[in-house]
């Protein structure tokens, strides 16, 4: 959906594309949703640009230098609603991914694996919740090693004739000989 509605930029307003480069900026989206016409944004005033949440200063100049060269193919007419359709939906799915990490930290929280992975560095709380998840019942495990293994964080050697053929540990879907 990011895609199509960053190659629809492209096609309609190239320089609106051009003023962040990255489509997935909240303050871009948020600015893209502010009217159901596109062609409305370029003639904003700068007071009210600085209501859009996270647009400041900074981001406020990005605008009005677009707004002073903006320009829009003739496809804008057709194609601006599903570019602002395209944004209202990425923020809301980025609100959604929001609440259930936050749903997913609580429920790490609760955890004894849970707590365990926590001491391990590097590792976030969306991580060690679906680890923890993922990992289920740690007697499933006949050591520490087996259990590192499945994380991925030890290498797995086959012997063969030919020599030695290290492989990784775990991938999602893949059925362990051991588990």
């Amino acid at each position: 959906m990011l895609n199509r509605m960053q190659a629809d930029l492209q096609a309609v307003c190239p320089e609106l594309l051009a003023a962040t480069y990255d489509a997935a900026n909240l303050w871009f989206l948020r600015f893209l949703t502010f009217r159901d016409d596109l062609r409305q944004l370029a003639r904003l005033r700068r007071a009210t640009i600085q209501q859009i949440p996270g647009v400041g200063r900074k981001y406020s100049l990005c605008i009005l230098e677009w707004q002073f060269k903006a320009t829009f193919s003739s496809e804008v007419d057709y194609v601006g609603p599903m570019i602002v359709e395209d944004a209202r939906r990425v923020l809301e799915l980025l609100d959604r991914i929001h609440v259930l990490d936050a749903e997913m930290a609580t429920l790490a929280d609760q955890s004894e694996i849970a707590s365990r992975l926590s001491t391990i560095q590097g590792f976030g709380k969306t991580t060690i919740a679906e680890l923890a998840g993922e990992i289920g019942n740690q007697t499933r495990f006949t050591s520490e090693a087996s259990l590192a293994l499945y994380m991925g964080m030890s290498p797995l050697t086959h012997q063969s004739s030919s020599g030695s053929d290290p492989r990784r540990g775990h991938r999602r879907g893949q059925t362990l000989p051991f588990a």
